[in-house]
């Protein structure tokens, strides 16, 4: 019987899945301890370690579908350090459980994507690091395979974005900083889906402020402006 184990990224990036894929085998009959190379009917090839018949110990099975798993067994399951490759070049390198990659690794996905990071029954949950490919880095915590809880997210763009993560977007109370022609901004304000919705205060490095309200990532209401010298303006922006 097959068991697959899949680590989806965020939907949004458009990532493949990476699969992890797992046959289940039977002891030899000769219960045969010490090193040996075997292959199954499956067209799958061990070169390891047996105890008592059983993958145990180090060794490197080679899937018929092109998948290959180098490092520890025990009692066939795939147990403690090792690294999979995917058929397609997806790549795990980390810690196993009972089969499942669990505990602290390194997912290198086809295109390019690299998470490293805190993994449980074979899903991104913890602390870790994402880098995409467009060059965006999102590093904090993670939960159902997503960006979940406090996190600092670094766009292609240089823009540093720091904040609450729910399902994989800024939600909430959140910092954003970042560099333009005019100079070096800071926005402090709330966030709902990645966009800015509610009260913020935008800084200038100098010194002036600017108060306004979002709806839906759009300015309305009353904006206050103070430049440096403390000279402050008022103007109103209809939706």
């Amino acid at each position: 019987m097959n068991r697959l184990i899949a680590f989806v990224p965020p939907k949004r990036h458009l990532i493949r899945n990476f699969m992890v894929a797992f046959n289940r085998y039977e002891s030899s009959e000769d219960h045969f301890t010490g090193r040996a190379y075997k292959k199954f009917e499956n067209g799958d090839v061990y070169e390891g370690d047996f105890v008592d018949g059983k993958f145990h110990g180090k060794g490197v099975l080679r899937y018929h579908d092109g998948g290959v798993y180098d490092g520890s067994f025990e009692n066939f399951e795939r147990q403690g350090r090792g690294t999979y490759t995917s058929p397609d070049g997806g790549r795990y390198e980390g810690e196993f459980n009972n089969s499942v990659p669990s505990g602290y690794g390194t997912l290198n996905y086809p295109d390019g994507t690299v998470y490293e990071g805190q993994i449980q029954d074979g899903i991104k949950k913890g602390v870790g690091k994402i880098r995409y490919p467009d060059g965006s880095v999102y590093e904090g915590e993670f939960d159902k395979d997503l960006e979940e809880g406090q996190g600092r997210l670094v766009k292609k763009t240089g823009e540093v974005c720091t904040g609450p993560f729910v399902r994989g977007k800024l939600n909430g109370l959140c910092t954003m900083c970042f560099n333009n022609e005019n100079g070096s901004f800071k926005f402090v304000g709330t966030f709902v889906d990645n966009q800015r919705h509610g009260e913020s205060t935008l800084y200038h490095e100098s010194g002036a402020t600017r108060v306004c309200t979002y709806v839906n990532d759009r300015i309305v209401g009353k904006v206050v402006s103070t430049l440096p010298n403390g000279q402050v303006s008022i103007e109103n922006v209809e939706e």
